[in-house]
């Protein structure tokens, strides 16, 4: 099995990576990969570097690769497939207004589907229960 060369990691890179690793409000996925380029450029194998990380083999060969490719953005999270939110936070925070607002009636309760009706936006009323439902 042939030995990968140290993986090439400038300076300034290496101040953020490490800055990342030992910040207490990083994201831990971060810090893994922050881990993974940094030992890689130390020379080690992606054996030890999956054995002490947790990641698999795969995994490290992926973050190597992605960081070699596109340096520090190649850490981040990519675009996942599937179809994107159609209500965004702004459409959340209408619904919670008009729940927490006065009833149509004042001798009535909302309805998900009064809520739904009154968004004016073609929502759900099961979109609504999803969204109330979330609050928790």
């Amino acid at each position: 099995m042939a030995t990968l060369p140290p993986l090439d990691v400038d300076a300034d890179d290496r101040v953020v990576l490490e800055a990342r690793v030992r910040a207490h409000t990083s994201e831990q996925r971060m810090v893994v990969r922050a881990r993974v380029v940094l030992m890689a450029a130390d020379g080690r194998s992606n054996r030890d570097i999956a054995a002490a990380t947790g990641l698999s083999q795969q995994a490290v060969s992926r973050w190597r690769r992605r960081y070699a490719d596109d340096r520090l953005d190649g850490l981040a999270d990519r675009p996942r497939p599937g179809r994107p939110p159609v209500y965004g936070h702004d459409d959340r925070l209408r619904v919670v207004a008009t729940v927490t607002g006065q009833p149509p009636d004042p001798d009535s309760q909302w309805t998900q589907q009064a809520i739904a009706d009154r968004q004016g936006n073609g929502m759900s009323a099961d979109t609504v229960g999803a969204i109330l439902k979330g609050l928790d």
